[in-house]
């Protein structure tokens, strides 16, 4: 079967010291790849580089020390897009080094103008179990890779925050002060409502069109944006929060703010985190970052989407669907499989498919 619309963004990788990768390439010169092997062998690890090459972070620590190999200093990786265009990024402790063609990386944007990597992992699923922080990372995230703009707004958000948690801890009952920070906090958060509401509308769209398309077995999924404080009444949103300023001195902190906001997921009736079974929420799961990957290819279409082990217990049905689904896309596709399951069956049968085995 054709590829539908995938396509190749990047043709190799060089990994030194990179978790259990001492000095070690991969050709990925194929628009769908299937990294098979067993468990220790590195898969999840080869999917985690080229993560980090796109967005310079771990989608599994914070701690990027934890990925060089133990007993070494540093770690290496180089991402060819081409014969003529590489990224290199040297890590050593939490120094970092960017460079493509030799040229120093200031931003994102300028790696992100060669690849950008969309991945479901098993912890993705958290996004429809887990708690607000899950979701609003989610969205966040979605919002910055559609417009890297916005990362100077939750910048701002982060500070003013900062700030006016610092003001409340002093106790100091100063009105005039806490009414000028209540006031920003109150500004920076209602830019990020407002954006993160218009991405909840774009993907619900987006999600339903998949659906009705695919003809998949979901019912209408919608989203109910749950903020702390509902900022669309100004006069009101000011009245509530002075209810809480006893509350947030002793406290010393904040409670209001897009930092505290939260989102359902609704599919009919029901609530996805509360109502759904898991092979449901992982269905749904997927639905999102596809979603996500449509909106971002509109813009830009070097997207390298990446599935690690997230599909394989997946009906053989909805593996079907989804593979159709994905290869819609205007991407690169990568997956991780353990060995000789129905989805690595399904997909040598029945598409163009390049094969690493580790």
């Amino acid at each position: 079967m054709d590829n539908c619309n995938l396509k190749v963004v990047a043709c190799k990788i060089e990994l030194k010291n990179f978790r259990c990768f001492k000095d070690t390439q991969f050709d990925i010169d194929a628009p769908l790849i299937i990294i098979e092997g067993g468990n220790g062998t590195g898969k999840t690890s080869l999917i985690e580089a080229l993560y980090f090459a796109s967005h310079v972070r771990s989608f599994k620590t914070a701690h990027v020390e934890n990925i060089i190999m133990q007993n070494e200093q540093a770690f290496f990786l180089k991402l060819c897009f081409n014969e003529n265009t590489f990224l290199y990024i040297g890590v050593e402790k939490k120094k970092k080094i960017i460079k493509i063609n030799q040229k120093t990386v200031k931003s994102l944007t300028e790696i992100n103008e060669n690849i950008n990597a969309i991945s479901i992992v098993e912890t993705d699923i958290q996004i429809i179990q887990g708690g607000p922080s899950d979701r609003r990372f989610f969205l966040d995230q979605t919002l910055v890779l559609l417009d890297d703009q916005l990362v100077s707004e939750f910048k701002k958000l982060k500070i003013v925050l900062k700030n006016r948690n610092d003001f409340l801890s002093q106790r100091i009952q100063n009105k005039t002060l806490y009414d000028i920070l209540t006031e920003q906090l109150f500004a920076c958060s209602l830019k990020i409502q407002l954006k993160r509401h218009e991405l909840l509308e774009c993907l619900a769209f987006q999600i339903n069109k998949l659906i009705s398309e695919f003809n998949l077995s979901i019912k209408t999924v919608s989203f109910a944006y749950n903020p702390k404080i509902d900022t669309t009444d100004k006069n009101n949103a000011f009245e509530k929060i002075n209810n809480y300023k006893n509350n947030e001195y002793m406290q010393c902190r904040s409670l209001f703010g897009a930092h505290l906001d939260d989102f359902s997921i609704l599919c009919g009736n029901f609530d996805t985190r509360k109502q759904c079974s898991r092979g449901q929420q992982k269905l749904l799961t997927i639905l999102l970052k596809i979603s996500a990957a449509k909106l971002y290819s509109r813009r830009n279409d070097n997207i390298i989407f990446l599935i690690d082990d997230f599909i394989t217990d997946l009906d053989e049905t909805n593996i079907r669907l989804v593979m159709n689904m994905l290869c819609s896309l205007k991407c690169q596709l990568i997956f991780t499989t353990p060995l000789a399951l129905f989805l690595e069956k399904y997909i040598i049968k029945n598409f163009n498919v390049s094969i690493i085995r580790l």
